[in-house]
């Protein structure tokens, strides 16, 4: 997995530095082709697992759990800051 990203942040830079500009239009194109390779690899990798529907539960606890938990904290960080940054502006 560190090898996925070691290349997709290289390809990044290589092509926000590197890249003419022209053909700015096709390395995007080139890039979302890639990262939906990228996908259906993937997909086929957790396909071919021999224990993927036994697994599916743990995974997609694992995923709520990713979604959520950042969503809930983002929401106390923004309570709290606005609590904190405006608490002495009065409502209109």
């Amino acid at each position: 997995m560190f090898e996925v990203l070691l290349f997709m942040i290289v390809g990044m830079l290589l092509g926000l530095k590197v890249f003419p500009e022209r053909l700015q239009k096709y390395n995007s194109w080139l890039q979302t082709v890639v990262v939906c390779v990228l996908i259906f690899l993937m997909g086929v990798g957790l396909g071919k697992s021999p224990t993927f529907f036994a697994d599916l539960a743990s995974v997609g606890g694992k995923a709520l759990i990713f979604a959520v938990l950042p969503a809930l904290l983002s929401i106390v960080c923004v309570y709290l800051l606005t609590r904190y940054l405006f608490k002495g502006e009065e409502k209109e």
